[in-house]
């Protein structure tokens, strides 16, 4: 994991600490070599008849294999932080989707979720609103070529070009109704930004090697709470 100052702990069994906190972060990898498992088939069925027919389709139209497992890991991660939470209302059949394709449940705290390779972030507040976003490093990509959209005040701000976008992102899904094709107009600062009018907060996460991810949120925090799962486990109902 590349070091932010913001540390990771374990997560071993749900407790009363984590319904306290006010911004959680949980994260995972997806395991290898799951062609064939029963583990994965068997929690692939299960996902998709938890899922409202809305959401199921949508996951289903997911052209690449890779793709729709970790858009199944996040939903998974989902389903236990919110079961850590205490919140057994918040169930995936019951989840709605704004105009711009946020997903959120209408009476239940804020979420975001994100993935790129391996990694699977879930991100959760107890009040406001939050965003989570993480990218893999690109070596082909040209960072001059997006000058337009991040700044080279921006850049150094947030410790590279990649951790800047994480971040801009970040913001982005918290606002929960723009997209990418607004980067450009979130001001990035060192650890707040400026977007659609209001004063977000972020921070760089944690993330495997080749890797660079980010959460934002609107208000003031007590607390950052960073877990990481076990991606067996998680496969296999546990933790």
């Amino acid at each position: 994991m590349r070091s932010t100052g913001v540390g990771w702990r374990r997560c071993v069994r749900p407790d009363v600490a984590a319904r306290e906190t006010l911004l959680q972060v949980w994260f995972t990898l997806c395991p290898e070599g799951l062609d064939g498992d029963p583990r994965w088939a068997s929690a692939w069925a299960v996902l998709l008849e938890r899922l409202a027919p809305a959401r199921r389709a949508r996951l289903l139209r997911l052209r690449l294999e890779a793709a729709r497992r970790r858009s199944a890991f996040a939903l998974l991660l989902l389903e236990r932080v919110m079961a850590a939470l205490g919140r057994s209302d918040c169930t995936l059949a019951a989840l709605s989707e704004n105009a711009a394709g946020k997903p959120y449940w209408p009476d239940g705290p804020d979420f975001s979720l994100s993935h790129a390779g391996a990694a699977v972030y879930c991100a959760v507040a107890a009040a406001g609103r939050v965003g989570v976003d993480v990218e893999r490093l690109r070596a082909d990509l040209d960072p001059a070529a997006f000058a337009a959209h991040v700044s080279a005040g921006e850049v150094a701000a947030a410790g590279d070009f990649f951790q800047a976008w994480t971040a801009k992102e970040a913001v982005i899904k918290a606002q929960g109704e723009s997209g990418v094709w607004d980067v450009a107009r979130v001001r990035l600062f060192p650890d707040h930004a400026d977007f659609a009018g209001l004063r977000w907060w972020w921070r760089p996460l944690p993330a495997p090697a080749e890797h660079r991810a980010a959460v934002a949120w609107d208000r003031p925090i007590a607390a950052l709470d960073c877990r990481a799962v076990d991606g067996a486990a998680l496969l296999e109902g546990g933790w």
